[in-house]
């Protein structure tokens, strides 16, 4: 369950972090060339980076829905 939570929210998050990814083009000009700078970090890198953070959280804030296995003999 704890994984599943995790998967969700960094799902979910990927409409933030395109959205953040957008003002940020935005802001850094609106360039149309892909090699660009101002290109691939606000499209690539900061949705990405946005996603893994919401797995991140969804991982750290889900222990209560961790399974312990704990083997008794």
């Amino acid at each position: 369950m704890r994984t599943l939570r995790a998967l969700l929210f960094g799902a979910l998050s990927f409409f933030p972090g395109a959205l953040i990814g957008l003002f940020a083009w935005w802001l850094l000009g609106a360039s149309k060339e892909n090699m660009d700078v101002a290109v691939w970090l606000p499209c690539n890198l900061i949705p990405i980076a946005v996603i893994i953070l919401g797995f991140w959280y969804g991982w750290k804030t889900g222990a209560e829905y961790a399974i312990n296995a704990e083997i008794n003999e």
